[in-house]
């Protein structure tokens, strides 16, 4: 009997000490556990601060290209009559409605707002807007000439493409085709 008794005081410390270690481990694991989470929930929190920098870049590229399209358009179509004489029987396009184009895409983008973009995106896609009025001010420039030269408004085009790229490659994005976009 007195081995009996022996032996269940070993087993019942053996079984407290266990579950003493269980209840160490489970208090560890739950502070692992609330660590993680709180890893989680800030790892969640920075990526839906990307999140919404991308969704603002893209919502304001988008903004910008439909808004330059139409006058883009039409500045192409008469530059392709000049290149291509068959084609301007065909264009109801004229220098005057190209250089009216240029004139409004100026005052479109005097119009554009960038939203959503912290001050630093924001300078920098102004920057690009910039670019671009002074494209479309070199586009009047050239379409009022005797000789047209649209190349240093083709540069200017450039020049915003790559500022609007940089802006999007540092949010995660791919680069843009602004040209390709509003043509």
């Amino acid at each position: 009997m007195k081995k009996r008794l022996t032996l269940m005081a070993i087993m019942l410390i053996l079984v407290m000490a266990a579950c003493e270690q269980t209840n160490h481990d489970a208090d560890n694991n739950g502070d692992t556990s609330a660590n993680e989470a709180d890893k989680a929930d800030t790892e969640e929190a920075g990526e839906n601060d990307g999140k919404a920098v991308e969704k603002a870049l893209l919502n304001n590229y988008l903004d910008l290209s439909r808004t330059l399209r139409p006058y883009q358009t039409t500045i192409n179509t008469y530059i392709e009559v000049l290149n291509d004489p068959e084609a301007a029987a065909a264009s109801e396009t004229s220098n005057k409605d190209a250089i009216t184009a240029a004139e409004e895409a100026i005052t479109a983008l005097d119009g554009i707002t960038v939203e959503d973009l912290d001050e630093a995106k924001t300078e920098q896609f102004n920057e690009a807007l910039t670019e671009l009025k002074s494209a479309y001010e070199e586009y009047t420039t050239a379409l009022a000439a005797e000789e047209m030269d649209v190349t240093a408004a083709e540069d200017h085009l450039t020049a915003a493409n790559e500022k609007l790229s940089q802006l999007f490659e540092e949010a995660g994005l791919h680069g843009t085709n602004l040209k390709k976009e509003i043509s």
